[in-house]
């Protein structure tokens, strides 16, 4: 229903100013919004381009499948698989450099970048960068402009509820927007991803460690680890060979916090195996034992 509603507003929206569609009656299906929306598109704006931010289900994706230019925003790299037409994919990286993060922040706070607050570079440094937290922030200032301190203890302490915006945003708080990433999985897989919480941070780990460290053969654990870098869960090093994987920091944290009372193990006894060629062994340790 959510996804029709949102067809039909596109459609009268682009339909505004056109007296001979004036008594056309909203479309009371999806398939025949799409067709509608294809009319329009084609007919009338044949040189626009269409916005699909954050998509997470196919069916949706496929419902705009208008044979018209589309840029898609989603943290699922599969998604476009299910629709037609030639693709482009723009990676973005895990997180923005510092200028461009405080250009962000200081659009929030309609004001200058380099007369931002010094707790705006240690948001940034917290953060890694990551464009979530930033969005979530600056729009949290914009209506509490004298919160930076604040703000920043709350990311420090991993207080991800407290990062909490009341509005029109896709999601109230930090911690339901990551925790949105993880329910997409299948359950075994759910639970497989916060077994990662035992990972260090700045650790990089081959697929042979989580083999494992999960009990599963090697081939079985790349399809698993693939899955959750197309969903942008889990990063992966391409420089080496075989491929090592990795958690953002925020990821890490936010593992680390749902799992806490899970968590009764003291130490987890080394399971890398030493590599010659590298200055000093690889440790994989619960967080909170270092």
């Amino acid at each position: 229903a959510d996804l029709l509603v949102r067809i039909q507003s596109l459609c009268f929206r682009l339909e505004q100013g056109q007296s001979s569609d004036a008594s056309l009656r909203p479309p009371c299906s999806v398939e025949e919004a799409k067709e509608r929306l294809r009319f329009l598109m084609h007919r009338r704006f044949p040189r626009s381009l269409l916005i699909l931010d954050d998509v997470w289900d196919s069916f949706a994706l496929r419902s705009f499948d208008i044979q018209c230019r589309v840029l898609l925003t989603t943290r699922n790299r599969s998604l476009a698989d299910s629709v037609s037409g030639t693709r482009f994919e723009v990676p973005v990286e895990s997180g923005l450099d510092e200028e461009k993060a405080l250009e962000i922040l200081a659009l929030y706070v309609n004001g200058k970048p380099q007369k931002l607050p010094e707790e705006a570079r240690s948001i940034v440094s917290e953060c890694k960068g990551s464009p979530l937290v930033v969005s979530l922030i600056g729009a949290l200032l914009r209506e509490f402009p004298d919160r930076w301190s604040y703000y920043l203890r709350q990311l420090q302490k991993k207080q991800f509820k407290r990062i909490r915006k009341s509005s029109s945003y896709d999601y109230e708080a930090l911690d339901q927007a990551m925790d949105a990433s993880l329910q997409v999985l299948e359950p075994e897989h759910r639970d497989l991803y916060r077994d990662l919480s035992v990972m260090q941070k700045d650790i990089k780990v081959p697929a042979k460690i989580l083999s494992v460290l999960w009990g599963l053969e090697l081939e079985e654990v790349e399809d698993i680890l693939q899955e959750f870098v197309n969903k942008s869960l889990l990063f992966r090093d391409c420089n080496q060979r075989p491929y090592h994987y990795y958690l953002h920091d925020l990821q890490l944290d936010f593992l680390v916090e749902q799992n806490r009372d899970q968590i009764a193990v003291s130490y987890v006894a080394p399971l890398f195996k030493r590599d010659h060629q590298r200055t000093r062994s690889e440790l994989l340790f619960p967080v909170g034992t270092t």
